[in-house]
């Protein structure tokens, strides 16, 4: 079962050795940047993404004050691991946490590359929709909270 979990000194070390294929890398930034960048931006919420308390995979998600918008900044699962489904899982387990840790809130978005046609696939098949932005190069996807 995937579960998400704080970042903690019993799972650091096994969030920041997983990594991407090497075309994947480009990306994303890494985990331990992200989990660096946390500390600075204190809104940023890394999470690891662990199938029965193993990490599988990272994220990392806020809540925009700027533009009042739920964001999903970073998103990885394992090279190893992937196509095994925890993608899809841990995109469903985000979205029930924001909706607990948010309430009232009715959207979240995410982006990525154009040339990254997996993580893109995934985020469609799950039911994230083209919102028609592109920041900084990347495609923006919104998912309605239902």
């Amino acid at each position: 079962m995937i579960t998400l979990e704080k970042i903690n000194r019993d799972n650091f070390k096994q969030v920041i050795a997983l990594s991407l294929r090497e075309d994947q890398k480009t990306f994303v930034q890494t985990n331990e940047y992200s989990i660096a960048q946390s500390y600075i931006y204190p809104e940023f919420r890394p999470m690891a993404v662990c199938q029965d308390g193993q990490p599988v995979g990272f994220l990392l998600w806020c809540v925009d004050e700027d533009e009042d918008e739920l964001w999903i900044y970073r998103f990885m699962i394992d090279k190893e691991l992937q196509h095994r489904g925890y993608g899809k899982a841990a995109l469903s387990a985000l979205i029930e946490h924001m909706k607990r840790e948010e309430p009232g809130r009715d959207k979240v978005y995410i982006s990525a590359f154009p040339e990254n046609a997996a993580a893109l696939g995934l985020y469609r098949r799950f039911g994230f929709v083209d919102d028609g932005r592109y920041i900084n190069g990347e495609v923006v996807l919104r998912y309605d909270f239902r």
